[in-house]
């Protein structure tokens, strides 16, 4: 099922660790900001509904991942097929991932 909203990262904590939930598409028009200033020392994103990403949408991704602070870490789960394939073509979508 496709979805044609922004993707939207929901914020919540997961034992330990801040779960931040993207759903739908990560395009030109995702704001990271807001979500950048939220972030905890451990998160993990949950990419599973993530159903589309646009030239843009990466490029803003990347630029994201860049910014978060050395002190906090990253890991990822549940990643669709749709980051899973792009992260296997474009450098950096994955960051510094743990």
């Amino acid at each position: 099922m496709a979805c044609c909203c922004h993707a939207e990262g929901k914020v919540a904590m997961q034992g330990d660790e801040q779960l931040i939930t993207f759903t739908g598409n990560i395009d030109d028009m995702v704001d990271f900001d807001s979500l950048q200033k939220q972030l905890d020392k451990r998160v993990v994103f949950d990419l599973g509904d993530v159903y589309k990403l646009t030239s843009s949408g990466v490029s803003r991704w990347i630029s994201f991942l860049r910014d978060i602070p050395e002190g906090t870490t990253y890991s990822f789960q549940r990643c669709s097929h749709t980051f899973c394939n792009a992260a296997s073509c474009v450098n950096g979508m994955l960051g510094r991932a743990e």
